[in-house]
């Protein structure tokens, strides 16, 4: 547990010194409102960090008032989040109980002036934590149930899934991890002085481990849109994909298609900072018998942002699971973006 904690703690405090001294190196001293406001209004970057549904594609919320740049944007998202379910303790097939840390590095770049790519590198760090005696506790202050930890030991990983015909099964390891890679397409529909909207799509690479639990085998695609307004300091954006898995599955652990929701609402603050409410989910992509897999994942976030500098802004959020069975049970997250 020590070991884990000291390796999060470490890298955190990486993170916010890399933080400084990007935001110092990159960031000239002027602010400009034009271009605060495109980075203040965006969506969160948020995505749901329950690790059964991170081995298909999770669209990052976008914002179809985001300018085409023909400089690299970079985005560093990481977030912290605390996972339990489980189907039958202690003969289960499924389980995951883990505290997980994500690091996703988001690159775009405009290549004419209404066509955007980017590439999603996402690493996630898994391992048994530290938080689960305050959890139990907080859950015990609140009159809220525990889902089932006080039949497992505190601050121990488990991580597996034992599929009837062994096909799909995986069983997954403490440590370092990395997702699928995702390229994603934004193009430019139309737009008038206070709205616009965008064509989006995507595809992922499988990348992820399939025998530890982080991905398929194979892609995934998807189409979709996303339609953002703007008027005197209120934001909003509603987003919608469908996606298609091309792996298979197995009779008793098929796949189907699924679709990704998202809405945002938002209030700017001069030209410095921004606050906003978020909600995202849609259906499962899993076909089978357990409620851990095949009930809706939906997601509430509360998260503010400021501006740094002209070139880069901050972010910070909350995440709850609102449907319990398929989400993490909260994330914290902190954002960096700005461009070259």
């Amino acid at each position: 547990m020590d070991t884990a904690k000291n390796t999060f703690l470490q890298v955190t405090h990486f993170y916010a010194l890399g933080i400084f001294l990007l935001c110092q190196f990159f960031s000239p001293p002027s602010l400009s409102d034009n271009s605060n406001t495109a980075k203040l209004t965006a969506p969160l970057s948020i995505k749901n960090l329950y690790p059964p549904m991170l081995r298909f594609y999770e669209p990052l919320p976008s914002s179809a008032l985001q300018p085409y740049r023909e400089s690299l944007g970079i985005e560093l998202s990481q977030g912290y989040s605390s996972v339990f379910q489980y189907d039958a303790l202690p003969d289960g097939s499924l389980l995951v109980d883990m505290e997980l840390y994500n690091l996703d590095l988001r690159l775009r770049r405009a290549f004419t002036d209404k066509t955007e790519l980017s590439l999603t590198v996402p690493l996630y760090y898994s391992h048994d934590g530290f938080m689960d005696a305050f959890l139990r506790d907080y859950h015990s202050a609140l009159g809220l149930p525990n889902s089932g930890r006080e039949y497992r030991p505190d601050d121990e990983f488990g991580y597996f899934y034992f599929d009837p015909g062994d096909s799909e099964s995986w069983i997954g390891k403490e440590g370092w991890e990395v997702g699928d890679l995702a390229i994603s397409l934004r193009q430019h529909l139309m737009s008038d002085e206070t709205w616009s909207m965008a064509l989006l799509g995507g595809i992922t690479l499988p990348t992820g481990s399939t025998k530890r639990g982080w991905g398929t085998g194979k892609p995934d695609i998807a189409i979709g849109a996303v339609a953002s307004w703007l008027a005197n300091k209120w934001f909003g954006h509603i987003e919608g994909h469908l996606l298609h898995p091309f792996a298979h599955g197995s009779e008793a652990t098929d796949y189907q298609d699924y679709i990704r929701l998202s809405t945002t609402i938002g209030y700017q603050f001069g030209n410095r900072w921004s606050v906003m409410a978020q909600i995202q989910g849609g259906n499962s992509p899993y076909d089978s018998s357990l409620q851990q897999l095949d009930n809706a994942p939906w997601l509430v976030t509360l998260g503010g942002r400021i501006a740094l500098a002209k070139t880069s802004a901050l972010t910070l959020a909350f995440t709850e699971g609102i449907t319990q069975k398929t989400t993490a049970d909260f994330s914290l997250s902190i954002g960096l973006e700005f461009n070259l």
